[in-house]
């Protein structure tokens, strides 16, 4: 009998730990909504741990279900859809446009990121890789943006990030990023060798060299790295990949 309630017991952690960011990502919602910027974009970092442990934990304790995987996916459409939707529209300057404008351009984000989630879910040939941008590294990017144009020392982010032509730019990119049916890199490495991770460990220095010498900015530099080193391990691919 135990037994039973142990087993039971592990499987409950790693779903807590989902609503957990499940939590953090309305939250994030409520304080964009606010246009308390900062706040959601925090949020939304304290989100990402959370999925990082979610996951963690069901490696750790074996304690893998359905209802998890899909409970995942459904914290992850708020948490890095609808939340980083709701900080890109607090973005748009007031009476830039018509006012259903910008609602239709940053609600573009929640609605690819339910569509590459739901096409993850579907998709087998994705363990080493990611085909199309992780939803975590979209609703990375926008918050990248906010705290670099709050926190950062380059004035013009603080500039651009207002800018109706640069977040409607902003919005299609990462929309069309996300369903892209190309092969971004992942940081799931099957084995520790230099050769046939390399566009990974470069991606993991750049990091590092990024929080180290430009702190708020770096999560900027990170997801442009990011996309570039994605684009470029697509020349560097076997051919049978």
């Amino acid at each position: 009998m135990g037994k039973i309630k142990f087993k039971k017991m592990k499987k409950a952690i790693p779903n807590a730990l989902t609503l957990c960011n499940l939590l953090l990502g309305f939250t994030s919602c409520v304080f964009a909504a606010q246009g308390m910027i900062e706040v959601a974009s925090l949020l939304i970092l304290g989100g990402m741990i959370f999925d990082f442990l979610d996951g963690f934990a069901a490696r750790l304790l074996k304690a893998y279900s359905d209802i998890g995987k899909e409970l995942d996916s459904l914290a992850d459409i708020v948490t890095f859809g609808v939340a980083p939707g709701l900080i890109l529209l607090s973005l748009f300057p007031e009476n830039s446009l018509n006012q259903y404008i910008p609602i239709v351009i940053a609600g573009f984000i929640p609605m690819a990121s339910a569509l590459r989630l739901a096409k993850f879910n579907t998709d087998t040939d994705q363990k080493t890789s990611f085909k199309g941008m992780p939803t975590p590294a979209s609703a990375l990017t926008i918050v990248g943006l906010v705290i670099s144009g709050v926190y950062g020392k380059y004035p013009f982010v603080s500039e651009i990030m207002h800018n109706k032509l640069f977040l409607i730019f902003l919005s299609l990119f990462l929309s069309v990023m996300m369903l892209l049916n190309v092969r971004m890199i992942s940081l799931k490495f099957t084995e520790t060798k230099f050769r046939g991770n390399e566009i990974r460990f470069i991606f993991l220095a750049i990091s590092f060299l990024a929080i180290g010498l430009m702190r708020a900015d770096s999560i900027l530099v990170i997801m442009s790295a990011y996309i570039v080193l994605s684009f470029l391990s697509i020349f560097m691919r076997p051919a049978n990949q």
